[in-house]
């Protein structure tokens, strides 16, 4: 039986593993720099579950200034807003940036003191995972989040970095 990607990054202490001739990540970091805009574009999503992204930064905040959000992460649902615009606030000093996917499970209660439905927001179980494709000026995610099986096509997204002028 095939080990699924949650496994598999315990295994391998949360680094990156091969799958089918193509690394796996768990979470994009980069440092970004004062004065950063990150420019985040999805470009497909599956419906069901309901796929995003988190960006978290340690020490320092970011702001969706369009959605008066602002702090250390932020999460963008694909269902929600084809693109978005995040900032990043501290201009002191250089920082890094993680994201990582996310999906929404639906669940039923099955106890009396559960509700009847609820989401719960996942991350880093089963087929969660990402395929990274960066360059100078950006990066290109292609996540699987979901419980089926892997399928990187869940959630296609470029963030582009540059400078707030």
């Amino acid at each position: 039986m095939t080990k699924r990607f949650d496994e598999r990054f315990r295994d391998a202490e949360g680094k990156p593993f091969e799958f089918e001739g193509h690394l796996v990540h768990q979470i994009y970091r980069r440092e970004i720099e004062p004065g950063t805009l990150i420019d985040i574009e999805f470009h497909g999503s599956r419906g069901k579950p309901i796929q995003g992204l988190e960006l978290k930064t340690k020490g320092a905040r970011l702001a969706w200034d369009e959605h008066g959000v602002e702090g250390q992460s932020i999460r963008i649902w694909a269902d929600k807003q084809p693109r978005a615009t995040i900032r990043y606030v501290n201009r002191r000093k250089t920082v890094e940036l993680a994201v990582w996917n996310i999906w929404l499970d639906e669940r039923s209660g099955r106890h009396s003191r559960e509700p009847e439905r609820y989401d719960v927001v996942q991350a880093w179980w089963a087929w969660s995972g990402m395929l990274i494709d960066e360059d100078a000026v950006g990066v290109r995610l292609s996540c699987s989040g979901n419980h089926d099986g892997p399928d990187f096509d869940d959630l296609t997204a470029t963030l582009a970095f540059k400078r707030d002028t």
